[in-house]
């Protein structure tokens, strides 16, 4: 006579939980093999430039950066002005030129000593939102630890 837990094993219903299961962390492997492999960067000026700034040694409060008129009509294809915020200091102005819109972009901020300091491509956000979502988590968990 078999016992009560090899008969719940041998079970269709106990089989079917099992497989379920089994494809649930497969998909949840998956979409962390994914979100790993993604591309690493910043989505914005503003977080690239007050990235480089950081590794620099400066203490950044924020990084803006701002579009004029003149910077759309006269200078393509990229340029704008750097408004960058120093903890305990004042804001110090500097110009962000780019040869191409999100690609071969260069900071001048004089009054910090950065004169054509390239700074990493933009990356696109992801296509699927499940993705951001896994990146955040993913993004959080490292910071933790």
């Amino acid at each position: 006579m078999a016992t009560y837990d090899s008969d719940r094993r041998r079970t269709p219903a106990w089989k079917a939980v099992l497989l379920l299961g089994c494809v649930c962390i497969a998909c949840l492997a998956v979409a962390g093999l994914v979100a790993v492999a993604l591309p690493r960067g910043f989505a914005t000026y503003d977080e690239t430039i007050k990235s480089m700034l950081v590794e620099r040694g400066i203490a950044v409060e924020g990084v803006q950066v701002a579009r004029t008129q003149a910077d759309v009509v006269f200078y393509p294809p990229y340029r704008a002005d750097v408004y960058v915020q120093i903890q305990g200091q004042r804001e110090f102005r500097g110009r962000l030129v780019c040869n191409d819109f999100e690609r071969d972009c260069s900071v001048n901020v004089s009054r910090l000593g950065i004169s054509e300091q390239h700074i990493p491509d933009l990356v696109a956000p992801p296509r699927w939102p499940w993705l951001g979502w896994i990146q955040h988590i993913l993004g959080y968990l490292r910071h933790r630890s």
